[in-house]
């Protein structure tokens, strides 16, 4: 434990620096550390013993934490009518946190409301600085980028051999819904910690590419493709292709085009990979169970969720509060998950966690900033700002199967719908200032053909 706790305090000093001192570098060592925590995790555990809870999980959550500080004071350049739906969610999920912690247990309620609200401060950190809009935007372009090269190749690799530290944590933390810890029985997780919140970072990650050039976009196709079909999550995969599909919609003609010979390239690079031996069988059954349902437990059991839990969630107006769903629930129950560990529902999470009292703030907050986003840039040539709109919309969506806006999904749905919000007043004000500029012009164009020193003698 001493070893996790000193790990998790240095990267969140290591954090604290890069948000006082260089800004652009604390966005990317974010995402990193919520990409890379739980295998130092696994690394950590395999040489001293599995722990049920780490510190060092807790470490993305408190380094996002430090966003809060931007709360502080907000620039001019953002106004009360920027901050008012960004406020409703923020209310929302403190009011659960409170219900949560009155009714239930504190430490759960509390690692819940890291979970809840860091995601949203870190979206409003971004928005608030959208005067920086091209650098973040090339920080987090970047970082996803070599996040779907190095996450998708260790993917492939643990899939093709899994690593000692990877099975010794699947078989202690008894895991089943992961695979079997052996090579060619994992559905892959990479570095994270289960194959959702790696499927759903790869899909965000894959969709990028499309926005990007050079060498390093090819280079990332093929094990980040692999990898996340191996991950065997449908509904990331389904997401995937409803983000495609958004994204093209957003794009002017000429990259549509441009985008349909992308697709073209990555199907003759992807689908050889995929239909190679040892990767062609997995794959193919987890696709065939798209096509019958029926007989498919996972969608089974969601149905029989929907029907069992929702009439109790929609008639408790108070909700039950933070820390009675997902991981949080370890917390209440020795390190075992809860009775609701597992809620494969984002539209019962929130119905059932913040009731109506704090689903409605939140709800009507998220769909305003949703809107906002679309209203900015109907039809834009920054492929980057078309993309993160596309996640924004596809993670609001996705809550039919899971809770895409807490932990990682809720980083990515909220950093991408604060980075396309971000563009559109960027955008926005650039268009004002090429205005001034040209009415500047027009002005001293106008001085200078009616001065004194241009005037016809006669007139002067």
């Amino acid at each position: 434990m001493i070893v996790s706790v000193l790990c998790a305090l240095l990267l969140f000093f290591v954090g604290f620096y890069l948000y006082q001192k260089h800004p652009l570098s604390y966005i990317s060592y974010t995402w990193w550390l919520w990409f890379l925590a739980p295998e130092l995790r696994r690394l950590v555990d395999y040489k001293v013993g599995y722990q049920t809870t780490s510190p060092i999980i807790l470490a993305p959550h408190l380094v996002t934490g430090l966003a809060c500080l931007s709360l502080r004071r907000l620039p001019p350049t953002v106004t009360l009518s920027d901050m008012v739906p960004f406020g409703l969610c923020l209310l929302g999920v403190v009011y659960s946190f409170l219900v949560g912690a009155v009714t239930g247990s504190l430490p759960s309620a509390t690692f819940a409301l890291f979970n809840w609200l860091f995601p949203i401060v870190f979206g409003v950190h971004l928005f608030v600085n959208w005067r920086s809009y091209l650098p973040y935007r090339k920080v987090m372009l970047n970082t996803f980028l070599w996040s779907v090269l190095i996450l998708g190749a260790y993917g492939v690799v643990q899939f093709m051999i899994a690593p000692p530290w990877d099975t010794y944590w699947m078989t202690s933390s008894k895991m089943g819904s992961i695979g079997s810890p052996a090579p060619l029985q994992i559905r892959v997780f990479s570095t994270m910690n289960s194959p959702g919140p790696f499927a759903g970072v790869m899909a965000t990650g894959l969709l990028l590419l499309f926005s990007a050039k050079g060498t390093l976009v090819l280079a990332a196709a093929g094990p980040g493709y692999l990898s996340f079909l191996l991950s065997m999550v449908r509904a990331s995969w389904a997401g995937w292709m409803l983000s495609l599909l958004t994204f093209a919609t957003f794009m002017k003609v000429r990259f549509q085009f441009r985008l349909i010979l992308t697709l073209l390239l990555l199907g003759i690079l992807v689908v050889p990979l995929a239909s190679m031996g040892p990767f062609s069988s997995t794959i193919n059954s987890r696709v065939n169970s798209l096509s019958n349902v029926q007989s498919d437990s996972s969608f089974n059991a969601r149905s029989t969720l929907y029907a069992d839990f929702l009439s109790n969630a929609l008639v408790n107006p108070m909700g039950a509060g933070l820390g009675k769903t997902g991981l949080a629930t370890k917390l209440a129950s020795g390190g075992e998950l809860g009775e609701l560990g597992i809620l494969d529902s984002g539209v019962l999470d929130v119905l059932f966690s913040l009731g109506w009292l704090g689903g409605l703030p939140y709800l009507i907050g998220l769909v305003w900033l949703l809107i906002r986003s679309l209203s900015y840039l109907p039809r834009s040539v920054d492929l980057f700002a078309d993309a993160a709109r596309s996640i924004a919309i596809t993670g609001v969506i996705q809550l039919i199967f899971s809770n895409t806006f807490i932990g990682v999904a809720g980083m990515t749905s909220w950093a991408f719908l604060a980075m396309s919000l971000s563009a559109g007043k960027y955008y926005q004000w650039q268009k004002k200032q090429r205005g001034v500029a040209m009415d500047s012009a027009r002005i001293l164009s106008d001085g200078r053909l009616y001065s004194p020193s241009v005037l016809p003698r006669s007139l002067s």
